[in-house]
């Protein structure tokens, strides 16, 4: 299933078919950003509950994703500030990892992501920006409308509660 245009932002998913119920949503994941696949879809077996909570999160806290120093700073300047304060961890440092770790994205959701890292900043009223790593460590980037995002997320999230239903013991 894709939710979304690959051409700007999808999240594409699919449950492994051998599935019984009672058994949590396992499956295959990736997220489409500007026609690149960041994470690995053909790799299954991925338990699919933390990217549902972290995509739950991003959709209802997208109006968070902002802080003004960011203002004014082009992609680079992000990707360095913001991946620059990930590394500490203590003292007065520890406080600005807090402030910032909520842009990050696909750190620590499933197998598929590993080796990606990725950024949401969304200003207030205007568009999202997705910035990412890949695992070779270059860098890329894309804009995407509030809409096109909330209707990726909002179709991924209800999608994942079907499969959760349907897997659910009957009584």
């Amino acid at each position: 299933m894709v939710f979304g245009d690959r051409n700007t932002f999808a999240i594409e998913a699919d449950v492994e078919p051998e599935l019984a119920p009672s058994e949590s949503v396992w499956g295959r994941i990736c997220v489409w950003c500007g026609g690149e696949a960041l994470g690995r879809c053909d790799e299954g077996m991925n338990a699919l509950y933390g990217p549902m909570c972290e995509f739950r999160w991003l959709r209802d806290n997208l109006d968070r994703l902002w802080d003004e120093p960011l203002r004014g700073l082009d992609d680079a300047a992000t990707i360095e500030l913001l991946e620059g304060l990930s590394v500490f961890m203590d003292g007065k440092e520890r406080v600005e990892f807090r402030r910032y770790d909520k842009f990050d994205f696909l750190v620590n959701v499933c197998e598929s992501f590993d080796g990606w890292h990725g950024l949401v900043i969304c200003p207030p009223g205007e568009d999202v920006t997705i910035l990412y790593r890949r695992p070779d460590r270059s860098r890329g980037g894309v804009r995407v409308t509030r809409a096109e995002f909330l209707r990726a997320m909002d179709g991924f999230l209800q999608w994942f509660e079907i499969q959760r239903e349907r897997l659910s013991p009957k009584e």
